[in-house]
């Protein structure tokens, strides 16, 4: 029995009677996640479907040899046709792509490891226009007609599939498979096409008919395509990451919402330069020319529309790009942009039914990019925006620091500095985040006199403090983790700690942020604290129990706070119980000799605690290992393919 047959009868039985034995054998099956036609359905079946339901959509001629159908369907329609195809694996090969590419799979995805480059098959408007010309087949099917389908093979020839070329001396020209299918396609639509075929003929072919790419998508493409690469002129200047313009979409704007994202966005550490709300000409010039000219619904069920503003920031402390963000955003120079992008989108979306989420922001991925927003739609500004880059740069600049010890800087950076021929800490603040430090400047002068564990403030200026080094020493790890061990402080920093927080509430400050592993630095010398900037006036009379350090922050409260938001709401239980293993109360007023016993007790439960924890950990990892097994040894019947390969575990 053939695979597609076996996955015909095997499938439908294990879905409904073991369904996650089913999800396991189809992805040993199908490690890729290829799409096939449901293993009911044939090729009429699946065409008569599509028409019996009035989907928007049309045939493609296949590029790859191993997919037996491809089809362009309308965004608003995927949805409808998801009962039609499966990843398990059946007879006939499929793969569909959508009008804005929103989810991976219904994207083209560039050869070899490239899938963080996929892109959609063609820009939206485009693709639109291919399916509301089709026309219908000779097997009842819409299929593109002459000119489209001509039109349609030559940008994936030209834009995406690298394998229709081929050197040739100095030139690329078409493969001859290549060659021939350009030329019969042609030859249908009534084009004569100049022999040797070339990208760059066909390229200036297609943007005589609209069809050529914007920029940045070339700039994508190159990663993969030769010729383009070698095409693209190379970049006249180098810019410093750190300067993104943040297009904000027309839905957003019109709830009425640019106020929260531009606070989001200063929160997520972009200071913003200027905002300009887009005239008709502005937005139709940034809808055309960035982003693709994509901006349909992406992953979502929802469009936010095209850019109505944009808002030129600038991250002063632009971070590194680690391979997860690059899997997402293969061309960004600050991981940043992206954690502000999800930040407005969990805004927006907070408290919305899932189907009405949608993305209210797009942005630039580098400064390069952001550079050319601005010549492009904002030219007048250009020249004062480029002096305020350098202004900004050159006061938040730092003379001779020792070391970086900045950890996510949406606030300020962290160094360790000489002052006065000792060892400081200096902490320079972003503009708009000088209120924070106005708080740190405030809590240190007021308590540090009492508390020798609050570092003393040696110096200030516009947009700094420098404040006495405390030393290294270390954190206790995170507790969260349903596998850690009991391991609670010495009842000597325990106490220390009640004893400050005690001192901070009594003084008239609310230390919100302060748990036992976080903002305090142990050292053989004891504890000391750091990070001040979330610490809010309080009422001196309100009990230290009380205090949101340990009661937790309320939902309906305004202020600035962290972000953690669980801890937030539950800071004893999840921030300081796994350290003390005591109760608020007895943490906080309990002498030292009851501090002990209560410890003993609670200590003896929470190793067996975790032991419970322990033992149910290595069940599941039993059972899923039992599981993969058994997925196995029916991947293995099943699949001829496999049996070949490689043999049982």
């Amino acid at each position: 029995m053939r695979q597609g047959e076996a996955s015909k009868f095997l499938y439908p039985i294990l879905a409904g009677r073991a369904p996650r034995l089913a999800s396991s054998i189809q992805k040993k099956l199908n490690a890729q996640g290829s799409l096939y036609i449901a293993p009911r359905l044939s090729t009429d079946d699946f065409r008569a479907r599509l028409a019996e339901r009035k989907i928007s959509a049309v045939e493609l001629e296949p590029f790859q040899a191993e997919v037996e159908l491809e089809v362009l369907v309308c965004d608003d329609d995927l949805d409808r046709i998801g009962d039609l195809v499966s990843k398990w694996p059946g007879r006939h090969s499929i793969k569909l792509y959508s009008v804005s590419g929103g989810r991976r799979e219904h994207r083209f995805n560039p050869p070899g490891p490239r899938a963080h480059y996929a892109v959609s098959l063609f820009p939206p408007h485009l693709a639109e226009t291919l399916i509301g010309r089709a026309v219908v087949g000779a097997n009842g099917a819409k299929v593109l007609n002459p000119c489209d389908a001509f039109l349609a093979a030559a940008y994936r020839a030209t834009y995406l599939e690298a394998g229709c070329w081929e050197r040739s001396g100095t030139e690329w020209v078409a493969t001859s498979l290549c060659d021939v299918e350009l030329l019969r396609l042609a030859g249908d639509a009534g084009v004569a096409l100049e022999l040797p075929i070339t990208p760059g003929k066909l390229d200036h072919l297609l943007g005589e008919h609209g069809w050529r790419p914007t920029i940045d998508l070339l700039e994508r493409a190159a990663h993969w395509m030769d010729w383009i690469r070698e095409a693209l002129p190379p970049a006249q200047e180098e810019h410093a990451p750190g300067l993104t313009v943040f297009f904000l979409r027309t839905r957003a704007v019109e709830s009425g919402l640019a106020p929260k994202i531009l606070e989001c966005l200063r929160e997520n550490g972009f200071d913003e330069l200027t905002v300009v709300e887009l005239d008709p000409q502005q937005a139709e010039l940034a809808a055309r020319e960035f982003r693709g000219g994509n901006w349909g619904r992406g992953p979502f069920r929802v469009s936010g529309g095209p850019p109505a503003m944009i808002c030129v920031s600038l991250d002063l402390i632009p971070l590194p790009v680690d391979d997860r963000h690059r899997s997402t955003f293969p061309d960004c120079d600050n991981r940043r942009i992206a954690d502000a992008k999800y930040a407005t989108r969990d805004l927006v979306n907070e408290g919305v039914s899932r189907p009405e989420h949608y993305n209210p922001v797009h942005s630039t991925d580098n400064s390069l990019q952001a550079w050319r927003v601005i010549r492009a739609v904002i030219p007048k500004s250009e020249q004062a925006l480029h002096a305020k880059v350098e202004e900004r740069r050159r006061q938040f600049a730092t003379e001779t620091p020792l070391l970086d010890l900045t950890k996510h800087g949406r606030r300020a950076k962290v160094e360790l500095v000489e002052f006065a021929g000792e060892l400081a800490i200096r902490k320079t603040f972003r503009d708009s985040a000088l209120d924070f430090m106005r708080r740190e400047i405030e809590v240190m002068e007021r308590l540090s006199p009492l508390c020798p564990e609050i570092p003393r403030l040696l110096d200030r200026g516009g947009n700094y403090i420098v404040m006495e080094y405390v030393g290294g020493g270390s954190s206790p790890p995170a507790k969260r983790l349903s596998g850690a061990r009991p391991a609670p402080l010495p009842l000597r920093h325990v106490r220390k700690l009640a004893e400050l927080i005690r001192t901070s509430v009594a003084n008239g400050f609310d230390p919100i942020d302060l748990r036992a592993d976080g903002n305090v630095i142990y050292g053989p010398d004891g504890l000391h604290l750091i990070d001040f900037e979330f610490w809010r006036p309080c009422d001196p009379a309100t009990r230290p129990q009380d205090s949101m350090c340990l009661s937790g922050i309320p939902v309906d409260d305004s202020g600035k706070s962290p972000r953690a938001r669980q801890r937030n709401l539950e800071p004893y239980r999840i921030g300081w119980y796994p350290y003390t293993l005591l109760s608020r109360t007895s943490f906080l007023y309990d002498p030292p000799w009851l501090q002990r016993a209560k410890r003993a007790l609670n200590i003896i439960l929470a190793y067996a605690g975790w032991a419970s924890r322990s033992a149910l950990g290595l069940a599941r990892r039993g059972a899923r290992r039992a599981l993969n097994v058994a997925a196995d040894a029916a991947a293995f019947v099943s699949a001829p393919s496999l049996r070949k390969s490689r043999a049982l575990p």
